[in-house]
């Protein structure tokens, strides 16, 4: 027996975001890197900051604030920007003050890549939600902020029980 009944509206939700999560797949930036590395990119040119909150920075960005910001283990983000590196995306940048710390930022060609890929991103997504309409639109991103909420909510009270 499931443990989620069919007809149930956590069965629904369950089959809704998994859907979106499939169709999401599909959305690549670039046939040259995969999503996890476009969002590599994405948070060194920005400085870890949203895209929307300014320029594109581009400073380089010791690895350790990198796999802060991504929430992924220093060995894994390394192996990231080695494949960027060996791409030619990414250039390793020593510290003058400290040597052990290793930096990374953007080539002229990973911001190049970067550009074309957000600009193929934006254009899939604008032209997905723009059949939407603005209303439904609206109430999605409402919504989805909501259950987002809650969620974080029921981790948190769960992370402080234990």
């Amino acid at each position: 027996m499931s443990c989620i009944k069919q007809e149930s509206d956590t069965f629904r939700l369950f089959t809704a975001v998994n859907r979106v999560r499939r169709a999401w797949r599909s959305l690549a930036p670039s046939k040259e890197i995969s999503k996890a590395q476009f969002a590599t990119l994405m948070t060194i040119a920005h400085g870890g900051r949203p895209p929307h909150e300014g320029q594109e920075t581009n400073q380089p960005m010791p690895l350790s604030v990198l796999a802060n910001l991504q929430e992924q283990s220093l060995p894994g983000i390394s192996q990231r920007v080695s494949a960027l590196e060996k791409l030619g995306y990414l250039e390793r940048v020593a510290n003058p003050n400290d040597r052990r710390v290793c930096a990374v930022q953007l080539t002229p060609e990973g911001s190049k890549l970067l550009e074309e890929a957000c600009a193929r991103v934006k254009e899939k997504l604008d032209a997905a939600l723009e059949t939407m309409g603005r209303e439904k639109l609206d109430t999605l991103l409402f919504l989805l902020e909501d259950l987002t909420c809650a969620l974080e909510r029921i981790t948190s009270d769960e992370t402080q029980e234990k």
